[in-house]
């Protein structure tokens, strides 16, 4: 109804400020994993996901540089395992989507994820 109306008509804005509360990242995942500061990581945005409640989240954490900030490992397609942690956060979390590089690797993730915490 009406709360889903206004959730949708400020989804410009709320991203605009998520984004402009980091600007020395070019990635608002990042952003809200605490940017470019190692040792700050935090994968959710609370802010910005308390307004987004009751609406479809996707997220898209695929290989991300907090990852290997926090694993240490500097290639990207090293990052399958961080990537896997961050899906099942994302799955406890409420995510409707998640978006991932290593797509067969994900789904058991996913699934077994899916499995424990909304069942």
């Amino acid at each position: 109804g009406g709360q889903n109306f206004e959730v949708l008509r400020r989804i410009p804005e709320l991203t605009a400020q998520h984004i402009r509360a980091a600007p020395n990242s070019s990635d608002p995942t990042a952003a809200a994993a605490g940017g470019s500061r190692e040792g700050e990581e935090g994968f959710v945005d609370e802010d910005l996901a308390v307004e987004l409640v009751n609406y479809p989240v996707l997220v898209g954490s695929s290989r991300k540089r907090f990852i290997g900030a926090v694993t240490g490992k500097t290639d990207a397609r090293d990052r399958v395992w961080g990537t896997a942690a961050t899906v099942t956060a994302a799955v406890q979390g409420g995510a409707a989507i998640v978006r991932v590089h290593d797509v067969a690797e994900m789904i058991d993730v996913a699934r077994v994820s899916d499995h424990i915490y909304r069942r």
